[in-house]
C-alpha cells in the first residue's frame, strides 16, 4: 500500500523530550514501513525516519534559529 503522512512541524521526529503528536506521527509511520507499506513522510527538517522524506520546513519550529 502507498501511504502519505503529514506530521506536525512542532518538533522533529522522533521528538527529543516533548512532542506527543509527533511521536505518534513517528511510531505509526516506522511500524507501516516494518509492515512492508511504502510510505512517504512530510514533516520538518531534522527528521530521522525509514520512510521516504520530504522536509516541509527546514526547521522544527522548536529549533528554529534566532534572526540576529
Amino acid at each position: 500500500m502507498r501511504i502519505a503522512m503529514l506530521a506536525p512541524i512542532n518538533w522533529p521526529l522522533p521528538p527529543n523530550g516533548y512532542g506527543p503528536w509527533e511521536q505518534v506521527a513517528h511510531n505509526l509511520c516506522e511500524e507501516l514501513v516494518r509492515r512492508g507499506h511504502d510510505v512517504t513522510l512530510f514533516a520538518a527538517g531534522g527528521t530521522q525516519t525509514t520512510a521516504r522524506f520530504v522536509q516541509t520546513t527546514p526547521y522544527a519550529l522548536s529549533t528554529w534559529p534566532e534572526e540576529e
